[in-house]
């Protein structure tokens, strides 16, 4: 029983660490999304073939708090 209970506590005290990914819904029509921040290069993002977003955003600055993702049917100026 002790083995056991050193077992769980190993497996449930483990933390795992992955990147912050930024994600949406399918849109229809939309063709590209562009993702600003404070402190932070604009960039634009290529979209899944459904027409939803899956960015890594893990180059944020620390501390950044709040990203603007703005979708597009065309190539903004």
């Amino acid at each position: 029983m002790k083995k056991l209970l050193i077992v769980a506590f190993i497996l449930f005290a483990t933390s795992v660490m992955a990147s912050p990914f930024l994600v949406s819904d399918p849109a229809s029509g939309v063709t590209l999304y562009k993702i600003t921040g404070p402190g932070w290069t604009p960039s634009a993002c290529s979209i899944e073939p459904d027409g939803s977003l899956k960015a890594d955003v893990a180059l944020a600055p620390v501390g950044t708090t709040q990203l603007t993702v703005v979708a597009c049917n065309e190539d903004p100026v």
